[in-house]
């Protein structure tokens, strides 16, 4: 995905749940990463300067690559063939397969050799690593500021029939970008655009950078065969000539720090008979509270690590909290609950684990005033969205009794209520 930011992710992995075979990010992670929070994606970061004939020539060939930025993108599928670390996905004897932009799509839509490669998995040839690159981001970064398009999975026209054959097939989907983006409405001329571009520029015969630039080292960045080295802007303010709706080749976070998402159908992890494969388990995308204009919520305190090294000059980007964070907040009325005599009898013949599961989707709704909205309990109570009105009515399996609806789920208004009253009447404690 050329030039997708992870500001584009988020608003693309929150579009494929409403897919029909409800995508969303799977469990995998890599090793190095395993043991950390659910929603905790790992890191990776561009090639600087953040170009895309670099970032995408050294991630193709999966290694650095001394002439990337003056060979332009064609020699792409070539690199690719030959990545050594790609020996294990591919038939015996053949070699990694890219399309690039015109094997993508067609007037009709979805290229016939990339409906070939996909379905191989379905059809019951020996399977392949499916290579595809999708320029939609990119290309909307060149327009002006006062358009802009969302990234989702039906604006993208290529995307949604990737992921109806990528199910049919078995498939996970690897969303990667070569780097991310600026926004340009934020930003000021500082010059006019010389021989480099937007947000880098050469520098000849011992020439210093700005204060808002970094000059790029020598060794392992690429540089113009006549400049002495690059010099890259790490200010999100800041540009050559005049900005368009984004821009990239520069230092900042938001173009360095490149998503890398496997997503994968809901049904994927259990689609052996008998066998189920927990790396590719669905799971919500971590969501901060502010995205909804929610209060901050207590987290629980992360393991103790060690210190860890700084060099000289850099920033710590995740400095370590001065004090835990306290553990989070419980609802006393759910505990009341649990120790109700009336409740225990009650739930005597249900399943322990169906229980514990709608107990603690009422401790969110409690905690949440006794009424809220569907889209913030599945992030509080972190459920599927397309699964809320399931978890919601086996919740009502364990509280509604002699008849009465303890928890009403108002499918139109999209609001989820608690009646407390009636919730301490029927089971005999003080709400």
């Amino acid at each position: 995905m050329d030039g997708m930011s992870w500001a584009n992710a988020a608003e693309l992995v929150h579009s494929l749940a409403d897919e029909q075979d409800h995508w969303a990010p799977a469990s995998w992670r890599p090793r190095d990463h395993r043991g950390r929070p659910a929603g905790a994606l790992p890191p990776v970061l561009a090639s600087v300067p953040s170009l895309t004939q670099v970032s995408r020539a050294h991630f193709f060939a999966g290694r650095f690559v001394k002439d990337a930025g003056d060979e332009g993108n064609g020699k792409d599928p070539l690199r690719w063939a030959a990545n050594r670390h790609l020996g294990k996905h591919v038939p015996e004897g053949e070699a990694p397969v890219l399309l690039l932009k015109d094997k993508v799509m067609t007037e009709q839509g979805l290229h016939p050799e990339a409906v070939r490669l996909i379905r191989e998995r379905e059809e019951g040839q020996t399977p392949r690593a499916v290579a595809l690159v999708i320029n939609a981001i990119d290309d909307q970064l060149k327009a002006g500021q006062q358009l802009r398009i969302a990234c989702t999975a039906d604006r993208i026209k290529p995307l949604r029939e990737i992921l109806v054959l990528a199910a049919q097939a078995g498939r996970a989907v690897l969303l990667i970008a070569d780097h991310g983006h600026e926004l340009g409405d934020r930003m000021k001329r500082q010059g006019p655009r010389g021989e480099g571009g937007h947000r880098w520029r050469p520098l000849h015969d011992g020439e210093a950078p700005r204060d808002f630039e970094r000059r790029l080292p020598a060794g392992g960045t690429w540089k113009p065969r006549s400049a002495e080295a690059v010099a890259a802007i790490w200010d999100s303010r800041c540009c050559y000539g005049q900005p368009r709706f984004g821009e990239h080749g520069g230092l900042s976070l938001a173009e360095v720090v490149a998503p890398a998402i496997l997503v994968a159908p809901d049904a994927l992890f259990e689609a052996r008979p008998g066998v189920e494969d927990e790396a590719l388990r669905i799971q919500r995308v971590d969501e901060p509270g502010w995205w909804r204009f929610m209060p901050p919520r207590a987290i629980e305190a992360q393991p103790a690590r060690g210190p860890r090294s700084v060099a000289p000059g850099q920033l710590e980007l995740i400095p370590a909290p001065a004090t835990p964070a306290p553990p989070p907040a419980r609802s006393p009325l759910v505990e009341r609950l649990r120790r109700s005599p009336a409740f225990k009898a009650h739930a005597a013949d249900l399943p322990p684990a169906h229980v514990h599961q709608a107990l603690e989707l009422l401790g969110e709704i409690v905690l949440a005033g006794d009424q809220v909205g569907d889209e913030e309990l599945a992030r509080r109570a972190n459920v599927m969205p397309y699964r809320l009105a399931g978890a919601v009515a086996r919740l009502g399996e364990v509280l509604n009794h002699d008849g009465y609806a303890v928890v009403e789920h108002d499918l139109t208004g999209r609001q989820v209520r608690l009646n407390r009253v009636l919730l301490s009447q029927l089971f005999e404690f003080e709400g």
